[in-house]
């Protein structure tokens, strides 16, 4: 990291010093307490103020184009996997071929491999700015939705923290740490997950508008809110309804009107309605979602033991090390303490047996600046001296919920449906540290007297913290230190207005202290990594592939059958540039690939494997010709010379040689003799018996039948298959033989694939371990393969029930409110006038 390239950062300084300076003279105002939910302009334009401000200093390298937003180190899934989808999604939208099957990602995938990336709600942001700015600038259509998220984040939580703060200067502070918090600026750079942290938001603000004032307005922006965090994602939306769940469980509690069991549950129960309005609606993409995951997908599957409920149960026991205590409250303050984007070694946190991956993603994430257990200190200690009793209980809960999902591993496991334990739902976490803080900043900080033991002892737990984050950190020194200097700052700063000197400047100044450490924290996890540039950002350098690029223009203009295409070298990624230049290849990074898929490259093709199942590479393995045949892999781009005898070199550009693979056919392959799995289940090497076997089932290998006679009756004309794309998610295709034959189509057998002969359906099986098979009789034969998501018309039908619900709701309610109306209205019967 060279600092020169952050010159600009003394002008964000220059302008920070004014906007303290204008903070200060406003400061009677914004630390006053506010009656109503309604936010003076003061504090909202402060607000923007910081937000802006803390944006330039994290991402103005990204704005200009200096630095591009996707990483080679441990966050490398951006660069191989998330950039190169965007690409391939604004392709499709551009080119209009946008389907419910990719047929471009690996061997193909469906629509509900991942939905969470292509219904995140930002995209109607980041679709129109990535087609506006062009591919080759990507990269900062996604640092816009990046900061979108973030300014988001900010006045969302400061319109929640109305109902727990009195004075627009707290929340402005609770805001600003809540939308620099580090599960945002680690987790949010282009995963969806930073679109689930905005979500969460926006749920719990409209669970507290609704059960402020139930009315039509709020019930139906509950429905919305909910119907959207699920239908984007099943995965964070189960982290969202949980959050939502704990949370309304606390707060219906907390109301003064609530004296009773009964009207506990009455009240629970005014906000489950739209909450599950919501689930209803969400299930036109849930259902479909669902089916797949639990029959396709390998994380369900390879994760089936784990659902059992006593392995759920056995989570209780698994409480965390000791020598994860200091880390954990390391990433409690800070998430580049310890590392930003370099491994975190063992002796710092050891893995443990059901916690074997840390690194700075999987390991929590919550980041919520250096003041945090000062602030907190100051929380509890007003809630010891100044909260009911009821309030004291319901933080107690919410305190052992917190605590919990750091040391035990049950909740963690839990909101990763129990496939494996994961700390990726530390939003869960952040939100009630978030409102804690600022509700301890309000009143001891600005409307109170600070509490010094319990602020003394709380600073020397973050003084030890950071000490010991110095000495173990990997590339967090200068970060460390900035902590120790805020830290120290800050005390000084809390014992100059404790003794009355100049009040309103030493509290502008303790903000300012908080807020740097929180921005510090973001632009360090941001820049201290290795990053993409223009010369290797995907498609940002039109010099870089261009010869391939002229290669497969090449091939389309020469063949309009479906085949694949994989290169013995690497234009922009190591697994994904089938996504990036917009080509069909075996080679990918896909971390939900289809369990069959799985199957068949562990099985069939163990070579292409690059340590996990979800890498795949061609190069690995290149002279797999029957593999190859099977997968329809025509065409061989490559800047060597190939002396393999079944290619032929037809065309070369620049330096690209273009190979033709001439024994292949397209998509399908016609076999007249199968074999079971299990009659060679012993064989280490299983894909010669491709060439003229298919390889299935054993239950379908036993109940098949295939009549290999040729009769009299057979038109019958031999040519390789050919099959063309037709729309978005159709193949069309002939195939012909002698006798009846088993067709393999070389896609995944994923759940949800029709297929025809001649227009008439017909059932289809796994065969080749992991493609769809079918039986075609003899004969010249028209086949037509459609992918439809299995559950999207149950699906449909339970979102229109959830939308008749809603509508019926906001209906219901907006009757009964007008009924409250003219019953209190002034001269209505029975009321008296005063």
């Amino acid at each position: 990291m060279s600092w020169l390239d952050y010159g600009y950062l003394a002008l964000v300084l220059i302008a920070c010093a004014g906007a303290l300076a204008l903070l200060g003279r406003r400061l009677p105002l914004l630390a006053t307490p506010q009656e109503g939910r309604r936010r003076p302009r003061a504090e909202l334009g402060f607000l923007g103020l910081i937000l802006l401000l803390g944006l330039v200093a994290i991402y103005g390298n990204y704005y200009v184009g200096r630095s591009c937003f996707a990483y080679a180190d441990v966050g490398s899934d951006t660069l191989e996997q998330y950039v190169p989808y965007y690409l391939n999604l604004l392709d499709s939208v551009r080119n209009g071929n946008l389907g419910v099957w990719n047929f471009d990602f690996g061997l193909g995938v469906s629509f509900t491999s991942y939905l969470s990336w292509t219904l995140d709600p930002f995209n109607l942001a980041l679709i129109p700015m990535g087609l506006l700015l062009g591919s080759a600038r990507l990269s900062l259509a996604l640092v816009l939705v990046q900061s979108l998220k973030i300014v988001l984040a900010g006045f969302i939580f400061d319109h929640l923290l109305t109902f727990y703060c009195q004075t627009p200067l707290g929340r402005m502070l609770g805001a600003v740490l809540f939308a620099f918090g580090g599960y945002l600026m680690l987790w949010g750079q282009h995963y969806w997950l930073g679109s689930a942290y905005v979500m969460c938001a926006t749920v719990l603000l409209m669970l507290e508008l609704h059960l402020e004032r139930r009315c039509a307005p709020t019930f139906a922006g509950l429905v919305l809110a909910v119907a959207l965090s699920v239908m984007m994602s099943a995965y964070s939306g189960l982290m969202i309804m949980l959050m939502a769940t704990l949370y309304a469980l606390l707060r219906v509690g907390h109301m003064p009107t609530v004296r009773s069991a009964r009207g506990y549950a009455l009240a629970f129960a005014s906000l489950a309605a739209p909450v599950a309005c919501g689930i209803l609606m969400s299930c036109l993409t849930l259902v479909p979602y669902a089916l797949a995951m639990s029959a396709d997908s390998n994380r369900i599957v390879a994760a089936g033991n784990a659902t059992r409920l006593g392995s759920a149960l056995a989570y209780l026991g698994d409480f965390v090390p000791l020598r994860w205590l200091l880390p954990i409250l390391s990433r409690v303050l800070a998430d580049g303490l310890i590392s930003s984007g370099e491994p975190i070694p063992p002796s710092v946190i050891p893995p443990t047996e059901s916690f074997r991956f840390v690194n700075v993603y999987e390991f929590i994430a919550v980041g919520s600046s250096g003041a945090a257990f000062v602030l907190l200190s100051q929380f509890f200690h007003w809630v010891w001296r100044d909260a009911t009793r009821r309030d004291k209980v319901l933080v107690g809960v919410a305190t052992a919920l917190v605590v919990a999902y750091c040391t035990n591993g049950f909740l963690p496991a839990l909101t990763n449906v129990f496939a494996a334990l994961r700390y990726r739902s530390s939003l869960m976490v952040v939100i009630p540290i978030c409102l804690a803080m600022a509700v301890g900043f309000e009143r001891r900080l600005v409307l109170g007297s600070v509490a010094l033991r319990p602020f003394f002892a709380s600073a020397a737990l973050t003084a030890l913290v950071i000490v010991w984050s110095l000495l173990h950190t990997v590339n967090g020194r200068l970060l460390c230190l900035l902590y120790l200097v805020a830290l120290v700052a800050l005390s000084v700063l809390v014992v100059l207005k404790r003794r009355g000197v100049a009040k309103g400047l030493t509290l502008a100044m303790a903000c300012a202290c908080i807020v740097t450490t929180s921005v510090a924290d973001g632009f360090f996890v941001t820049n201290n990594r290795a990053f993409c540039t223009q010369d290797n950002f995907p498609a940002a350098n039109a010099a870089i592939g261009a010869d391939t690029v002229h290669a497969l223009n090449y091939l389309r203009s020469h063949d309009d059958s479906f085949y694949r295409i994989e290169k013995l070298y690497t234009d922009w990624t190591d697994y994904n540039d089938g996504l990036v230049q917009g080509y069909s290849s075996a080679t990918s990074y896909n971390s939900t690939l289809d369990n069959d898929v799985c199957d068949f490259y562990e099985t069939v093709w163990p070579q292409t494997l690059d340590g996990d199942i979800a890498y795949q590479r061609y190069p690995n393995a290149p002279d797999s010709l029957p593999v190859l045949n099977l997968l329809s892999v025509k065409y061989i781009l490559a800047r060597d010379e190939l002396s393999y005898p079944w290619v032929d070199q037809i065309a070369q550009f620049g330096d690209v040689r273009v190979y033709e693979n001439a024994r292949t056919s397209s998509l399908a392959s016609v076999r007249e003799s199968y074999v079971s799995e299990s009659e060679i289940e012993e064989l280490s090497s299983k894909d010669e018996f491709l060439s003229a076997n298919a390889i299935l089932p054993d239950e379908v290998a036993s109940n098949l039948r295939l009549d290999t006679s040729v009769g009299a009756d057979v038109t019958y004309e031999f040519h390789a298959p050919q099959f063309r794309r037709e729309g978005t998610s159709t193949l069309v295709g002939t195939v012909s033989n002698i006798t009846d034959g088993v067709v393999v189509l070389s896609v995944p057998n994923a759940l949800g694939w029709q297929v025809s002969i001649d227009d008439k359906r017909v059932d289809t099986f796994r065969a080749d371990y992991g493609f769809v098979g079918l039986v075609v009789p003899a004969g010249t034969h028209e086949i037509k393969a459609t992918f439809v998501p299995a559950g999207v018309g149950t699906g449909g039908c339970l979102c229109t029930v959830g939308l008749g619900l809603a509508c019926f709701g906001c209906v219901a309610l907006h009757h009964k409110n007008r009924r409250r109306g003219r019953a209190s209205a002034p001269g209505a019967p029975g009321v008296e006038l005063s």
